[in-house]
């Protein structure tokens, strides 16, 4: 009898936490983008990659040699931040930018997923949880066993992608598509120029004026 209403819980516990990151990124996201054009200090947004990014591949690094959960859960930290920045910056090249944010965001659920079997397997483990009532208790510490296995193959394979490059290369990266961006942006600010052409320079109009005379 307990186990559906744990899982009832667990599973809206996930969905609220999922849909609080969703609005606190929408509305960091639209407060950035607003004037990311107008957004000339290289130093800010230099700092905050570095941090996100360094911080992140020196927790990934440890977490993968250790499998320790709290340390991957902290790296997981550092994953959504990186994916909040990007997307704040996203304006500057919208298609590879997105393409981007999709993989972190998988990165974060490959590492979100495996600290959820972590719980599992506590709580199955634990006498004080209805969940240790559960039935075949071995098969399902099994499962989470062999999940939490595949999940973290995934999570080091695409972190070893995503992050491939030193953190300052990652940045001046970055930063290079923004200022890009911006440039183009001022670009496409500034209405074509239309130019008259004079008709006595108009060489369509000088062929009817001749047409006109040797005609008379």
């Amino acid at each position: 009898p307990f186990l559906p209403i744990n899982r009832l819980i667990a599973q809206i516990g996930h969905d609220v936490g999922r849909l609080r990151s969703g609005f606190r990124s929408v509305a960091f996201t639209r407060h950035q983008a607003i004037d990311w054009k107008k957004w000339t200090d290289h130093e800010v947004l230099r700092a905050g990659l570095a941090t996100a990014h360094g911080r992140g591949v020196e927790l990934l690094r440890e977490a993968f040699a250790t499998s320790d959960a709290e340390t991957l859960h902290d790296a997981r930290k550092r994953v959504v931040h990186l994916r909040y920045q990007l997307e704040a910056l996203m304006p500057a090249w919208p298609k590879y930018l997105k393409s981007m944010m999709r993989e972190y965001q998988t990165l974060r659920e490959h590492l979100g997923d495996y600290n959820d079997l972590v719980n599992l397997e506590a709580a199955i483990g634990d006498p004080t949880s209805p969940l240790f009532r559960t039935p075949r208790r071995d098969d399902w510490l099994s499962y989470a066993a062999t999940r939490r296995a595949q999940l973290i193959r995934r999570a080091r394979n695409l972190a070893d992608r995503l992050y491939a490059e030193t953190t300052d290369a990652f940045t001046l990266r970055i930063v290079a598509y923004w200022e890009a961006g911006a440039r183009e942006a001022v670009d496409h600010s500034v209405p074509d120029l239309v130019i008259d052409i004079d008709d006595d320079l108009d060489p369509a109009a000088v062929a009817a004026r001749e047409d006109i005379t040797s005609g008379s």
